[in-house]
C-alpha cells in the first residue's frame, strides 16, 4: 500500500473514532429534583377566575382613542373584589393610569426584590364567527378547556400569579425578600405606556431586581423536529425588531405608455433581492446552549452532528436553514410585510413602498441591518426610512442561583420535560427591565404542543384545565423556592 493511501487511512480512521467518542459522550445529566410539592391555591377558584377576567375586553390598539378604556376599569374593579387580601395588604401603585403594580415588603430589605410581571391587554379576536365558542364568554367545555382570547396570552399568567400571592397572604407567610407584580396594559402594541413607564418608576426608585419573570417560553411538544421530550424554554433573551420603509418616486402616468422601470417595479426588485439574500447564518451563543442540552435526546444522526460541532457547524446551519423556528434562531430574519403602489389598475404609481419587518440577531444592531439592507439593494432609486426600532436584548445570564431555582422548579412540575433556554423570537414587556435586573426570564408554565400555540393572536384560544392547574402549582412553587433558597 502506498504511504500515502495508509495515512490518508489512518487520518479518517482517527476521524471517524473522534467523531464516534464524542457522540457517545455527547450526553445530558438530569438533575434529581424533589418532586414534594407544597400547598397551593384552590384551582378551581384558579379556573373561576380565569374565566371571569376573560370577560373583560380589555383589547388594546396602537390608537389609544380605539382602546375601551372602561373596559380596564372594569376590570380594576373586579380585582378588588377578587383578591381583596392582595388589595388590603399590598401598596398599590397605578402607572399610565392602567398598569397596576403591587409591593409586599420583605422582612429583609437588604435583599433586591423579584419581579412578577404579565399584561392585562389582549389583541382583537378578528371574525367572532370564526370561534367556536364566544371569545370573550371564558367558557369551560366538556373536554376540559377554557376558551376566550387572553386565555393563553396571557391572563393565565396575570391570574396564577394573583392566586398565589393572595393564597401566601391568607396562610400568613412573611417573605424575606420583598415582592412587586406588574401587570403592564399595552404590551400587545409596544409597552410604551405601561412596562416602560413602569421601568422608569423602578429605577427612579433605585430599585434593582434580583429575579423577574414574564411571559416567554413553555413546555411544548413537536416545536424541534425529532426531539423526543417536552422541550421546556426558558427565554434568557430576545430578538431585536426593526421596520424599514423602502419607497421609490418615478414619473406616474397611463398604465399604457409604461417606462421600462416603474416605481411598483424597482420596489419589487429590490425586495427580490432581499429574499435571495438572506442574512448570514450565526450560531450564537444562546442556540448553541439550547442544541447541546437538546442533542442528547434527539435522533442519532443529529446527535453525530451536535456532538461535532466544530467539524459539521456549517452542515447543521445548511440543515436549520429555512426550518421556521429553527432558521429563526441562528439568522436575522427579513420579511416583507406591506405594499403600496397606485390606486387604480390602470395607474402608475408616482410612488411605490414596501414595509421590509426584520428580528435582528444577537449581536447585529439595526444599524448594521440598514446598511446591509442598502449594500443589497444597491439602488439610490430606492430610499430606506426606519419606522420602528428595538434593539436585540441583552442575555440572562444561564449559569446563576436564579436560573438553577427556576429550572429544578419547572422540573417538579414537569419532571419529563428538558429544560434549556432559548432566544425568544416575538417581544415582550420583559425587554423594558433589562437595566434594573440582570436575571430576567421568559417563560409560561404549560405544556402544550406546538400546534395549540398557533392559536395565540387567532381564532379559538383556548387553555386546557390541566395547564391552568400546572401554573398555578408552578407560581406557587417558584413562590416558595425563591423565598427559601435565593
Amino acid at each position: 500500500m502506498h504511504p500515502l493511501v495508509l495515512i490518508c487511512l489512518i487520518a479518517i480512521g482517527s476521524l471517524v473514532l473522534v467523531i464516534t467518542i464524542k457522540t457517545l459522550l455527547f450526553k445530558k445529566q438530569i438533575p434529581i429534583i424533589d418532586k414534594t410539592i407544597s400547598s397551593v391555591p384552590n384551582i378551581e377558584h384558579a379556573v373561576k377566575h380565569l374565566s371571569e377576567i376573560i370577560r373583560f375586553k380589555t383589547v388594546s390598539h396602537a390608537d389609544s382613542t380605539k382602546t375601551n378604556w372602561q373596559e380596564f376599569n372594569n376590570l380594576h374593579k373586579w380585582l378588588e373584589t377578587a383578591y381583596p387580601a392582595i388589595h388590603s395588604r399590598l401598596e398599590k401603585t397605578v402607572i399610565s393610569d392602567y398598569t397596576l403594580i403591587f409591593h409586599w415588603k420583605g422582612s429583609d430589605p437588604a435583599l433586591n426584590p423579584v419581579l412578577y410581571t404579565a399584561h392585562q391587554d389582549v389583541v382583537p379576536t378578528g371574525d367572532s364567527e370564526k370561534w367556536i365558542h364566544d371569545p370573550y364568554s371564558g367558557f369551560v367545555s366538556d373536554n376540559g378547556y377554557l376558551w376566550g382570547r387572553g386565555a393563553l396570552d396571557i391572563k393565565i399568567q396575570m391570574i396564577s400569579v394573583l392566586e398565589t400571592i393572595e393564597f401566601q397572604l391568607l396562610q400568613g407567610y412573611a417573605p424575606k425578600r420583598g415582592i412587586y407584580l406588574c401587570f403592564g396594559h399595552d404590551e400587545e402594541v409596544g409597552g410604551k405606556l405601561g412596562a416602560t413607564k413602569a421601568a422608569e418608576y423602578f429605577k427612579n426608585q433605585g430599585i434593582l431586581f434580583s429575579f423577574l419573570i414574564d411571559e416567554g417560553g413553555a413546555v411544548t411538544d413537536n416545536m424541534i423536529s425529532g426531539l423526543r421530550k417536552p422541550f421546556a424554554a426558558i427565554g434568557v433573551g430576545e430578538k431585536g425588531y426593526l421596520d424599514v420603509e423602502l419607497s421609490c418616486m418615478q414619473k406616474g402616468g397611463h398604465s399604457s405608455m409604461p417606462p421600462a422601470n416603474t416605481a411598483l417595479g424597482i420596489i419589487a426588485k429590490a425586495i427580490t433581492k432581499l429574499e435571495r439574500k438572506q442574512f448570514p447564518l450565526k450560531l450564537t451563543k444562546v442556540p448553541r446552549e439550547m442544541f447541546k442540552n437538546l442533542g442528547p435526546f434527539m435522533p442519532f444522526h443529529f446527535r453525530i452532528i451536535l456532538a461535532n460541532l466544530w467539524l459539521f457547524k456549517p452542515l447543521f446551519l445548511l440543515l436549520m436553514a429555512g426550518n421556521g423556528a429553527p432558521n429563526a434562531m441562528i439568522r436575522t430574519t427579513t420579511a416583507p410585510t406591506m405594499a403600496l403602489g397606485s390606486e387604480a389598475p390602470n395607474v402608475l404609481a408616482s410612488k411605490a413602498a414596501a414595509t421590509i419587518n426584520l428580528r435582528l440577531l444577537t449581536g447585529t444592531s439595526s444599524d448594521q441591518a440598514i446598511d446591509r439592507i442598502r449594500r443589497v439593494i444597491g439602488d439610490k432609486r430606492v430610499e430606506m426610512k426606519t419606522l420602528l426600532v428595538n434593539e436585540p436584548s441583552k442575555i440572562s445570564p444561564m449559569n446563576t442561583p436564579q436560573f438553577r431555582i427556576l429550572s429544578e422548579t419547572i422540573l417538579q412540575i414537569f419532571p419529563d420535560s428538558i429544560v434549556s433556554p432559548y432566544l425568544m423570537l416575538g417581544g415582550a414587556d420583559a425587554i423594558k427591565y433589562q437595566d434594573i435586573c440582570e436575571n430576567i426570564f421568559r417563560f409560561c408554565p404549560m405544556h402544550v404542543h406546538s400546534s395549540e400555540l398557533d392559536r395565540m393572536h387567532s381564532y379559538n384560544e383556548r387553555i386546557s384545565l390541566k395547564n391552568i392547574e400546572n401554573a398555578v402549582i408552578f407560581f406557587s412553587q417558584l413562590f416558595e423556592n425563591i423565598d427559601n433558597r435565593l
